[in-house]
């Protein structure tokens, strides 16, 4: 275990720079820095990307902005928008805006989706629940649920070229989080659900404080840790767990984490765009 708790201290030292870099930019004191909420922001989102970067092959690339698909890239309505998107590599943007990593991405090409906040509190949480839900409403029935949690093919090869599901991964990440304002009793009352239903993982690295989608057998009872992120596994149902701000299992938590993201995401595929997905997309229609 030596070196997995070298590897452990460095990252935990690592959230520790993040989370003292961010609170300075929160400092509205006269004798503090004049920052703003938007700039600790980004310096949590870029962390969380890089801690998700490590954990991807070259099959995939990660990026911010918005998810379009055959009918919204047309019509008068806002694309719904996302802190980070891991898409399939095999699948280029609509539109590159040059600017960071902001990107436009056709909804076949999405496989993970992750709404980050410096902080979790029961507003927040809400707000990142109420936006991830938009995106899943939308990609439920989209080309006859490709992209649906219940829906799409369980048996798709993905970039890594192992059989997976083309249902994306969703996630809700913080650097912390209000113990007061999350308490166990709005987890179980409103977390609980939505976790059974399609957010896989709730995380806050720094707080040993996880929430994880698992399955559990409808003849033994055994929760187990799926390898797809599925709602639909034959002789399973879908199951909550919570490892709410398990200091003394702060290592194996963050492991745990880190080892559930690598599964769900390389197990996770594009769909297949063929050219009248292309056609409709650039809004070419005579081929």
């Amino acid at each position: 275990m030596k070196k997995l708790e070298d590897i452990q201290s460095v990252n935990d030292a690592e959230v520790e720079l993040i989370s003292r870099q961010s609170a300075l930019l929160l400092q509205k004191r006269s004798d503090g820095f004049y920052g703003e909420l938007k700039s600790s922001g980004a310096i949590v989102e870029n962390y969380i990307k890089g801690v998700l970067k490590k954990h991807i092959s070259d099959g995939y690339r990660i990026c911010s902005g918005y998810i379009a698909t055959t009918d919204t890239i047309l019509n008068t309505e806002n694309l719904i928008q996302h802190d980070i998107i891991i898409v399939d590599g095999r699948i280029p943007s609509i539109y590159d805006f040059g600017v960071s990593d902001i990107e436009i991405v056709a909804a076949e090409s999405v496989c993970g989706i992750i709404e980050v906040k410096r902080t979790l509190t029961k507003n927040s949480v809400i707000s990142a629940v109420n936006q991830l839900k938009n995106t899943k409403d939308l990609l439920e029935n989209y080309d006859n649920g490709v992209k649906s949690k219940t829906r799409a093919a369980n048996n798709a090869a993905g970039p890594t070229l192992s059989m997976g599901t083309r249902s994306p991964f969703y996630a809700i990440m913080g650097l912390d989080c209000e113990k007061n304002s999350v308490t166990q009793e709005f987890i179980k009352a409103e977390l609980a659900p939505i976790v059974c239903e399609f957010i896989d993982m709730v995380w806050v690295p720094s707080k040993a404080f996880l929430l994880r989608f698992a399955i559990k057998s409808t003849t033994d009872g055994k929760i187990r840790i799926p390898s797809i992120v599925s709602r639909s596994q034959k002789g399973y149902k879908p199951h909550f767990v919570s490892h709410y701000f398990m200091q003394e299992n702060a290592g194996s938590i963050y492991r745990m984490a880190v080892a559930m993201y690598r599964t769900w995401i390389n197990n996770t595929s594009g769909s297949r765009m063929d050219n009248g997905k292309d056609f409709k997309y650039f809004g070419v229609f005579g081929g």
